[in-house]
């Protein structure tokens, strides 16, 4: 995973970080799998993301097969939108096509 990867994806955790998203993370050659993300976790990722030593993040997302009418939203109802994606663990962004997450399973986001 490149260093430009790593950030665009913790960039995205930071809005998901509420919502309990499950992650696959490697630090230093440690792999944590299916890890919901707490204090202890983004600590964890925040420390080793400023030296270096995060190698991957793996969100588990739902495909987005949520179509909304972009038409007519204003910024509050844009910022709903992107909420409720966040909340209900979808893949906005498009990772999972380009292999920066994994698709989840069915009944892993309950």
């Amino acid at each position: 995973m490149t260093q430009k990867e790593i950030e665009l994806l913790v960039k995205d955790l930071c809005g998901r970080l509420p919502y309990g998203t499950i992650y696959d993370i490697k630090i230093g050659g440690v792999t944590y799998v299916k890890v919901s993300l707490n204090s202890f976790y983004y600590g964890l990722i925040e420390k080793n993301f400023n030296n270096g030593q995060l190698q991957s993040i793996i969100p588990y997302l739902r495909k987005n097969d949520i179509s909304f009418e972009h038409k007519g939203f204003y910024l509050e109802n844009l910022n709903d939108v992107i909420d409720y994606y966040n909340s209900n663990h979808i893949d906005y962004r498009g990772f999972i096509k380009q292999g920066l997450a994994y698709e989840a399973p069915e009944g892993m986001y309950k």
